[in-house]
């Protein structure tokens, strides 16, 4: 890990291409603010999940990529989505 403990994108890629390429019956749970890692070739629609803050009550809500029925796995820029707003 670099020196200032940033996740860099080429390093947190291959982290998760090493965890998936494995025999286990475990979960990898992780989280990040890289948009990058928004895309259906790696991950299902249920393995992604968003959180947003209330900014007047501060609360917390998490859902998911699959409560959006209009995104389909032959969607490849998940990322895309979520810069403009659509998906929160």
């Amino acid at each position: 890990m670099p020196k200032n403990g940033v996740l860099t994108p080429i390093l947190s890629d291959r982290v998760i291409s090493f965890i998936s390429g494995k025999k286990h019956y475990g979960q990898f749970v992780f989280t990040t603010h890289n948009v990058l890692h928004l895309d259906l070739k790696n991950y299902m629609k249920e393995q992604i999940y968003f959180v947003t803050k209330d900014i007047e009550t501060l609360e917390s809500e998490i859902y998911s990529l699959a409560d959006f029925p209009e995104i389909r796995y032959e969607t490849t820029k998940i990322y895309k989505f979520y810069m403009k707003g659509i998906l929160g």
